[in-house]
């Protein structure tokens, strides 16, 4: 609550700026154009906020949409179809993938993302770990995915697949987490976050082994 009030106050600051910058471009504009009025400095100053600061705004705002504020790709979706569209993005890079799940209904409510991962499966390494087997999990090991089933698992609340685990330095992590329409997905890379990575490695070595 407290942070959101000081966003607010920030923004009716930023909004406050532009008002006044705003104001005394418009008269500098009339002065000029009827009085032949020499601009100061400060109208200069005022000319920069007008037209720089929206720009600046719209680079924020596309750097937010895009994920590409900070070293981690954030993405924000509100719908199954969009998540899917994105896994079998996902599922279509690397040589080897390793997947954390629950009950992978991502994939049993959709007939292209599992055609998707079992026409991959052709030339990628596939491992997908499930705390228990279920329909959509036999199926596709029938068509040649490795299944693991890990107990302790029980349905986590992030799932994450690792691609290119055995590549160092080309390595991503992506995870998930949340519920549509909130649900989002952060992918890290070795060579911005190697600790975490290198984390998510040893956890599927262990998942491998139990």
């Amino acid at each position: 609550m407290k942070s959101r009030k000081l966003l607010n106050c920030f923004l009716f600051t930023v909004y406050l700026i532009f008002v006044i910058a705003a104001g005394i471009l418009l008269a500098g504009l009339v002065n000029i154009t009827f009085f032949g009025w020499i601009p100061p400095q400060l109208y200069l100053y005022a000319f920069g906020v007008v037209v720089l600061e929206p720009i600046a705004i719209f680079l924020l705002w596309t750097k937010d949409i895009l994920g590409l504020r900070t070293s981690i790709k954030e993405m924000k979706y509100s719908t199954e179809e969009k998540i899917n569209e994105y896994m079998k993005k996902l599922i279509s890079s690397g040589s080897t993938l390793d997947m954390v799940s629950g009950r992978l209904h991502w994939v049993s409510e959709d007939e292209s993302v599992k055609q998707k991962i079992i026409e991959r499966s052709e030339s990628a390494d596939i491992n997908i770990y499930l705390p228990s087997m279920n329909e959509v999990a036999q199926e596709l090991q029938e068509n040649g995915i490795s299944i693991h089933i890990v107990p302790s698992l029980r349905a986590p609340h992030a799932r994450f697949t690792l691609v290119d685990m055995n590549r160092p330095g080309s390595t991503v992590l992506a995870v998930g987490a949340g519920r549509v329409p909130r649900f989002k997905i952060s992918e890290f890379y070795e060579d911005t976050h190697p600790q975490v990575v290198a984390l998510a490695r040893d956890y599927i070595q262990t998942l491998r082994e139990e």
